[in-house]
Order: C-alpha cells, then structure tokens, then sequence
C-alpha cells in the first residue's frame, strides 16, 4: 500500500524522486522514476552510489524534483526496526512472525501498536540504523 502511494505521488505531481519519513526502518519505499535513475546513474560516481542509489538523491536533493510523503500516526515509528540487516533484526523478525503471522501478511499497524504498549519486546532497538549521510537520516526521521 505504501510503495502504491508512492508511486502514484511520483506519477501525479510528476515529481523525480519521492521517499517516506517518519515510518518504522524497514517500511515504506524510495521511488524514483525511471529517467531520474538514468540520470543518477550517469552522474553518481562513489561506489556506494551504485549499491545504495537512494544516497545519491540525499546527497544531490537541489538536483531534483523531490517529495517527502509523510502518513498519519499510527504509521509514525521512525525508531521501530521491522529490517533485517543484522542477525538481531532476524531473531527479531522471528519473534515478530510467532507472535502474529496467522498466514496472511503481518500488519505493520498491529506490530506498531505492540511496539508502543511492550517496547521490551523488541529486542533489536539497540542497533541504531546506517544512514548514507546525515541529510539523508534527518528527512527520514523526520
């Protein structure tokens, strides 16, 4: 459903490129469409350009047509971890899937709410999330 608005966003108001704030890490989605991404790939040269395109955007923002899209407060948990980027975020996404998968997809708004009555719960939430640049952590968090 995010990466839906997104996407509609970018196409409607025929913006470049458009990313979230303020959701739990993990959630949501940076949109670019297809010729800004050409033209990221021609213009970005540090490596880590080419393995995280995003940090491009953040780092060269008055180059571009962005939006942030921002969603109501039940989505907002910008330091709730729902990624697996360490072998704590997977023991984590374990957990998370024991207590609530019952064969449909799990509802980030139901993790959201459990994360704001039990933080305890969430065992990951010592591992503070890398961010390609200090511009790019301030948009997202909001």
């Amino acid at each position: 459903h995010l990466i839906d608005c997104g996407v509609r966003f970018l196409k409607e108001y025929k913006t470049d490129f458009v990313f979230m704030s303020k959701l739990p890490v993990g959630v949501g989605a940076d949109v670019f469409s297809t010729q800004t991404l050409r033209d990221a790939s021609r213009l970005a040269t540090k490596p880590e350009h080419r393995e995280h395109v995003n940090e491009y955007f953040f780092e060269n923002l008055e180059k571009f047509n962005s939006a942030n899209l921002s969603f109501g407060p039940e989505l907002q948990e910008p330091n709730l971890r729902l990624t697996v980027d360490t072998k704590e975020d997977l023991e984590m996404m374990r957990k998370i899937y024991a207590k609530f998968y019952d064969g449909n997809l799990v509802n980030v708004r139901d993790v959201i709410k459990l994360y704001r009555s039990e933080p305890e719960f969430f065992t990951n939430s010592v591992i503070r999330q890398r961010y390609g640049s200090e511009r790019e952590r301030i948009l997202k968090l909001g």
